[in-house]
């Protein structure tokens, strides 16, 4: 099953901005994005013979807009990370294996993320009580700074650039996999018919797809706008400033978790610049008895 296919691999924690590149991805060409939940499904060493899920079951992970995902060459899985729980030794051993694939790291500042998670609590699922907990996100953090170091041939990319350049970067580091760069829906998925664009909220000009037949917005995973513009960085940075004042006091639990270094690296506003990627990776490599004694096979389940 995955060894016919080009893969695209994701790792990310949840709010870190994943299924925002991960639809971005699925609008290319020839590309079969899924769902996050369809990695702990598949043994990736076994072949599809052997494999327990239904071809059914794979279509029915399509991201949407739904496409024949058995006649796309490339596919693309959502945080992996939590696939780990499943399967550690033989998504680690097969994601380091020298092939027709890519491993990306997706990293958002770690305050930002818990900024997001306190909202959507607070907001959409109140029974989620664990996304308020800065222990929760300093564990997963460990966990998922523990995989990428494990994983040799991993790309680190962070959300924050893809606000500058509207995840061009991301395209960049699979353009080799992806048989054509990824364009912006100009029909409704639903009745076919041409697309407007209109403002959504009152408070943010950033301009939605909008299909006046069918009256509603259309966009993609996690409320993904395929319209985002550069504009959207200097809210963001503002965002973060918030951020660092609502919820300062996390770094602590942090630091403790995955080094003050990791955390400082953020504070200091770094992940923005265009060497993010190489420095971070340092970091990482800096730490390697930090992430070596983190089990992989005790990953807490997210949700």
């Amino acid at each position: 099953m995955l060894a016919e296919r080009r893969l695209i691999i994701m790792l990310g924690l949840s709010r870190g901005g994943t299924n925002h590149l991960a639809q971005r991805l699925h609008a290319c060409c020839g590309v079969a994005g899924f769902t996050e939940g369809m990695s702990r499904l598949i043994h990736p060493t076994r072949d599809e013979r052997r494999q327990i899920v239904r071809r059914e079951a794979v279509e029915s992970a399509v991201l949407k807009p739904a496409k024949p995902a058995f006649d796309c060459p490339v596919w693309s899985f959502n945080k992996v990370n939590y696939a780990l729980q499943v399967y550690p030794e033989a998504w680690i051993d097969f994601l380091n294996k020298d092939g027709d694939s890519r491993t990306l790291i997706l990293l958002r500042h770690p305050l930002m993320i818990h900024q997001s998670r306190v909202r959507y609590v607070r907001e959409k699922k109140p029974q989620r009580v664990r996304w308020l907990d800065p222990a929760q996100l300093a564990r997963e953090w460990l966990e998922l700074l523990a995989a990428a170091w494990r994983i040799s041939n991993a790309a680190v990319v962070f959300h924050e650039h893809a606000l500058v350049d509207n995840h061009d970067a991301f395209l960049r580091q699979t353009l080799d996999l992806v048989p054509e760069a990824a364009h912006t829906p100009t029909h409704c998925p639903a009745c076919r018919d041409e697309l407007a664009r209109r403002p959504r909220h009152p408070s943010d000009p950033q301009e939605w797809l909008f299909c006046p037949r069918c009256d509603r917005f259309v966009e993609g995973e996690g409320d993904y706008n395929f319209l985002r513009s550069e504009s959207d960085a200097e809210r963001y940075r503002e965002s973060e400033r918030e951020a660092l004042s609502q919820f300062g006091e996390c770094a602590g639990t942090l630091g403790a978790a995955i080094g003050r270094e990791a955390v400082q690296f953020f504070a200091d506003g770094r992940h923005w610049l265009p060497d993010a990627p190489t420095e971070f990776q340092s970091l990482l490599n800096a730490s390697a008895d930090r992430w070596r004694s983190v089990p992989m096979n005790e990953i807490l389940y997210p949700y």
